[in-house]
């Protein structure tokens, strides 16, 4: 999670630097999106063991969170 948010930081000095310079901040963007895919890997893997320890009852519930904050997502998406 660092990694990523460092990674932010860079790209926002890049960006206000001058001269601007594309090519470090696609670099530095690119570095951004590996640090948060390695991030998104670690919190799905989370979410897979918490679910296997939940009853049916309990899993029901949290696909239903989940699939209502798909659906929130995709209307302020829409707008």
């Amino acid at each position: 999670m660092e990694a990523a948010r460092a990674g932010r930081e860079a790209v926002a000095r890049l960006i206000e630097a001058e001269p601007i310079d594309a090519a470090a901040i696609n670099a530095t963007l690119a570095s951004v999106r590996q640090a948060d895919m390695a991030l998104r890997g670690r919190l799905e893997q989370a979410i897979v063991t918490f679910a296997t320890g939940l009853t049916p009852a309990d899993r029901a519930r949290l696909v239903d969170g989940l699939r209502g904050r798909t659906n929130m997502l995709r209307r302020a998406h829409e707008k």
